[in-house]
C-alpha cells in the first residue's frame, strides 16, 4: 500500500512539474506573440506617408529620422558587407558545382512514364 502511495505521489509530482513547465512555455509564447504584434503595429505606423493620429506622426517621424541617419552612416557599410557575403557564397557554390556536378533531377511524373 505504501509503495502504491509513493508511486502515485511521484506521478503527481512529475505531472505538476510538467504542467508548470508547459504553463511557463505557454506564457513565454504568448508574450512573444504580443511583442511581435506590437512591432508589426509600430512598423505599420512607421511607414505611413501622411499619419493623422499623434502616435502615427510620432512614429513615422522617428522612422524618417532614423532612416536618414541610417542612410548617412550605416547603409554603405552594411551594403558592402552584404554584397561581399552574397557574392562570396555564390562563388563558392559555383566552384562546388564545377567540382561536383550533380545529375539532373528528373521530376517524378517523368520517371514514372519512363518506367512504363
Amino acid at each position: 500500500m505504501n509503495e502504491q502511495y509513493a508511486e502515485t505521489t511521484n506521478a503527481v509530482e512529475v505531472n505538476e512539474t510538467v504542467l508548470e513547465e508547459l504553463n511557463k512555455q505557454t506564457e513565454e509564447t504568448i508574450q512573444t506573440m504580443v511583442e511581435t504584434e506590437a512591432q508589426k503595429e509600430f512598423m505599420r505606423y512607421a511607414f505611413l506617408k501622411e499619419p493623422k493620429t499623434p502616435i502615427g506622426k510620432l512614429v513615422a517621424g522617428a522612422w524618417r529620422k532614423f532612416k536618414e541617419w541610417w542612410d548617412m552612416h550605416k547603409r554603405k557599410e552594411v551594403e558592402e558587407k552584404t554584397r561581399e557575403s552574397v557574392l562570396g557564397r555564390l562563388a563558392e557554390l559555383k566552384k562546388e558545382t564545377k567540382e561536383h556536378p550533380r545529375a539532373p533531377v528528373v521530376p517524378k511524373k517523368h520517371r514514372e512514364t519512363e518506367l512504363e
